[in-house]
C-alpha cells in the first residue's frame, strides 16, 4: 500500500525502502529513458495521454514533486533524477509547448 501514488509510507522504514525502489528508475541515467517512453505508449494506447508534450509537462510535474524517502536513496539518486527533470524540460521547451 506504501508504493501506492501519492506514496505514503509514513515513518516505517521497511515502506520508506519499498516506496524508493518502487521510483528508483528515476535517478538511474540508464535506466530513466526507456522506462520513461514505455510508460508514455502504455498511457498514449489507454488514452491518458493526448501526445509527447502533455507527457512530458506530467513527467515535470512528477519529477518536480517526487522526493526519496531514504538517505541511501536520496544520495545515490537525488542528483540524476534532477538532470533528468531538466532534460525533460528541455525537450518540452524543443516542442515549443512549454508552460513553465
Amino acid at each position: 500500500m506504501a508504493t501506492q501514488m501519492p506514496q505514503c509510507p509514513g515513518d516505517s522504514h521497511l515502506a520508506q525502502i519499498l516506496c524508493d525502489a518502487d521510483l528508483d528508475y528515476l535517478g538511474r541515467p540508464a535506466d530513466f529513458w526507456p522506462v520513461s517512453q514505455t510508460l508514455f505508449e502504455e498511457l498514449t494506447a489507454r488514452g491518458l495521454v493526448a501526445d509527447e508534450a502533455a507527457w512530458l509537462e506530467l513527467q515535470v510535474h512528477f519529477l518536480g514533486t517526487h522526493h526519496y524517502w531514504t538517505r541511501t536513496a536520496i544520495a545515490r539518486r537525488e542528483a540524476a533524477k534532477q538532470e533528468r527533470l531538466e532534460e525533460v524540460k528541455e525537450r518540452l521547451e524543443s516542442l515549443g509547448n512549454s508552460t513553465m
